[in-house]
């Protein structure tokens, strides 16, 4: 498994009459951010595609134009985003069903299983090594620390009613496809269909494998996040076929 190389400035990698699928850098936002004139990759995409703008079904906020799914923004990677009203509803259905998968790579260093983060639970979630593979981390999450900037999982047979009632009720799973290790770093990749806010972040610090450049969730500092949306697999909303588009 490979690391893509990658371009530190947006770009469009799949051009569709109904969609785009754009590549977002480290370090920008995938939408504009609320008080803030920090570029986002939606402007990028706009400058050229102006109709994404009017994209955004009237259930979303109107700033979001026709992106389906966010990368944070430390993330590097592929983001689908839809050219008119009713591709956009086709796929934040197809998302809700489940249909939308996108993969990553996860750059980690391995820590003690004593040295997750305060907040998590314990005991940390059990991964051994590749041999494991593929395998999955399941839980449920709730927000965590001043001004909710970080989330923890919940304990899928949690008993402690008041944290499930305060807690995301839906149960997120990422997939570990496969696990190599070169120079004491170990390269995750993962697969969702469905997810939530810093998932795959806060579930490999749970396995005490942050990733690196992530200090939030207890990695390794670095100038940058260590994670790649690298693949997305989902259904053209005309012909139905199934489109698979990889970076590098």
């Amino acid at each position: 498994m490979n690391i893509p190389c990658f371009e530190n400035i947006p770009g469009i990698v799949l051009e569709n009459k109904n969609f785009l699928v754009a590549r977002k850098p480290h370090g920008i936002p995938t939408v504009p951010v609320t008080g803030s004139e920090k570029y986002s990759l939606l402007d990028f995409v706009s400058k050229s595609y102006p109709e994404v703008l009017e994209a955004s079904p009237d259930t979303r906020k109107k700033d979001e134009g026709g992106v389906i799914h966010r990368l944070d923004n430390g993330t590097y990677g592929l983001v689908l985003i839809a050219r008119n009203k009713k591709t956009a509803g086709f796929f934040i259905n197809e998302q809700k069903s489940g249909r939308i998968c996108k993969e990553y790579i996860a750059v980690t260093k391995k820590k003690g299983v004593n040295d997750i983060p305060e907040g998590f639970p314990t005991p940390a979630f059990y991964f051994l090594d590749k041999k494991d593979c593929p395998c999955s981390i399941q839980s449920r999450f709730r927000y965590y620390g001043k001004g909710r900037q970080a989330v923890r999982p919940v304990r899928l047979d949690e008993e402690n009613r008041l944290i499930i009632k305060k807690t995301e009720k839906n149960i997120y799973t990422t997939d570990i496809l496969s696990v190599d290790e070169c120079c004491q770093k170990y390269l995750f990749r993962l697969r969702l269909v469905k997810g939530f806010r810093h998932q795959i972040r806060s579930h490999l610090a749970w396995c005490s494998y942050p990733i690196i450049g992530d200090e939030l969730y207890g990695g390794e500092k670095s100038p940058f996040l260590e994670l790649y949306a690298v693949s997305l697999n989902f259904r053209d909303p005309e012909t139905e076929r199934n489109i698979r588009c990889q970076l590098g």
